[in-house]
């Protein structure tokens, strides 16, 4: 128990900063979409989001799966400022061709859309894409060496804490979706910048190499031969992240994209505490993997999963039962249109969590083929169920497609998982907090959910109910021993001293 103990503690401790990093990023992105969604009509929001979308689209195909490769090596490599510059040498150049077709093409583009305002927005998009592919992989230099600070630094406060300012500041001054656009593509630039200047400071990645003009032949081949099978595997997360924007585009219009948008983003905050997570867990699984300490993978695993939903649930239930609130609390009621997509894509994003860290732990311990073989599925179902239900459902056709494509992909993980680690991914504790939340808020809020949510007051004292009774439920049926030096190891991050709280965890384990 003791080896458990310090890996809990491990994990912890730098999810702490991850998790505090990802609250001030989530917090700053919310507020960067929220603003500017309502400042701008869902057309103009549409076509900055659609911006974005092909940025983040296209750099799957420049970064090369690169990011994951680092994350995996880092920890098993000596020469490792060596590994770092072989991948930038092979990503920037190719990200600074692409961003200049990119460029070149963005009539031919905006054509396709029949958006023929989005050629300037495509433009300056285009010129930050190089700098976003230097951020992609500063930020796995840092993973590679678990430091969570840096991940912070520069994605959560560099990146989107920048890209807030400038989003915001333009939205505010009541200027159009090119400035805006300008203002987030700007952040790209700033961020990657600022953070090689970072990791130059803080590591020796940069310093220790010996620069060159061409990376290193053997290595190359080592990097891509493992990295080139996760670019489907990029490209299927992103494609059901930003892929649904592009259809829309096509077969509706930006407004449709806008609306869409805004029931992704707050389905997406969903998945927070599994982002928080899968920063360490990935380098932890794989040097426990190349240990071969198989029976304390599965026991992380499975505890990592239990706590992310527990946490997540409430927030699930929220966006499931009552979408439209949801959405008009935080957006303009031209938005509430998208409550059904939001329902849709909340079940896809559970679904997720549930399977847990999946997808991390199958390239930690270097089966990314595995991975390929299952994204091919889940890649075609994605296009098919897009190019199906989105000219017969619009917005609910893009939210099943992509909900669809989650669950394809998860259960082929969960295949693997069990096929290649031996390990049995699914907590049994959760099943009895949750169904009995179901049973308890569910049925009295699809009866009476117009009452609940006629007032505010009334709705957030609902749930307010129902947040001491879940907790309740979650010390009476899903806490059990292996929770106590996980939990602790949370409340040393804290001012809260430990031994009181060691002592209620251990009476309540008594009970």
């Amino acid at each position: 128990m003791d080896d458990d103990t310090d890996t809990f503690k491990q994990l912890v401790q730098g999810t702490a900063f991850v998790f505090v990093g990802n609250i001030v990023g989530l917090g700053a992105t919310f507020l960067t979409r929220i603003i500017a969604a309502n400042q701008l009509a869902p057309s103009g929001y549409g076509l900055v989001v659609l911006g974005a979308s092909i940025i983040n689209i296209v750099s799957i195909g420049v970064l090369l799966g690169l990011p994951a490769a680092l994350g995996q090596r880092l920890p098993r490599v000596d020469d490792k400022p060596g590994l770092f510059r072989d991948t930038l040498l092979i990503a920037m150049p190719l990200a600074t061709a692409t961003a200049l077709v990119l460029g070149l093409y963005a009539d031919t583009v905006s054509a396709l859309l029949n958006e023929p305002g989005f050629t300037p927005v495509l433009v300056v998009f285009a010129v930050s894409l190089p700098f976003f592919v230097l951020m992609k992989l500063v930020v796995a230099g840092f993973r590679g060496l678990e430091s969570a600070l840096g991940r912070v630094v520069v994605q959560n406060l560099g990146h989107q804490g920048l890209k807030a300012v400038g989003v915001i500041g333009f939205a505010l001054l009541g200027l159009g979706p090119l400035v805006i656009a300008i203002g987030w593509a700007g952040a790209f630039v700033l961020a990657g910048l600022s953070g090689l200047v970072y990791l130059h400071i803080r590591t020796n990645l940069v310093a220790g190499a010996r620069w060159r003009v061409r990376p290193d032949p053997v290595r190359t081949r080592s990097i891509l031969s493992f990295s080139l099978p996760l670019v489907l595997s990029s490209g299927v997360v992103l494609m059901l992240q930003y892929g649904d924007n592009f259809l829309l585009a096509y077969f509706r219009n930006s407004n449709a994209v806008g609306i869409y948008d805004a029931a992704y983003t707050l389905g997406r905050t969903l998945l927070i505490f599994l982002a928080t997570f899968k920063f360490l867990f990935v380098p932890m699984i794989s040097r426990l993997h190349e240990a071969e300490d198989r029976s304390e993978m599965g026991q992380l695993y499975r505890l990592v999963t239990k706590w992310v939903v527990f946490v997540t649930f409430p927030v699930f239930f929220v966006f499931v039962l009552f979408p439209t609130t949801s959405l008009e609390l935080l957006f303009r009621t031209e938005y509430t249109v998208g409550s059904t997509a939001l329902v849709v894509l909340s079940i896809g994003f559970f679904v997720h969590i549930l399977m847990g860290l999946n997808a991390g732990a199958l390239v930690a311990m270097g089966y990314s083929k595995a991975i390929l073989y299952g994204n091919i599925m889940s890649f075609g179902s994605n296009v098919a169920l897009n190019l199906v239900l989105i000219p017969e459902f619009g917005l609910v056709g893009a939210a099943l497609a992509s909900a669809g494509s989650y669950t394809v992909m998860n259960g082929f993980y969960q295949y693997n998982l069990v096929r290649f680690g031996r390990i049995n991914p699914f907590p049994k504790s959760v099943l009895l907090p949750l169904g009995s939340s179901f049973v308890l808020f569910g049925i009295p809020s699809v009866m009476y959910g117009s009452v609940i949510s006629s007032t505010l007051p009334r709705f957030f004292g609902f749930i307010s109910f129902f947040g001491v009774l879940y907790l309740g439920l979650i010390v009476t049926f899903g806490f059990d021993a292996d929770d106590i030096d996980f939990i602790l190891s949370a409340v040393d991050q804290t001012p809260i001293p430990t031994a009181p709280v060691r002592s209620i965890l251990e009476a309540l384990n008594r009970k």
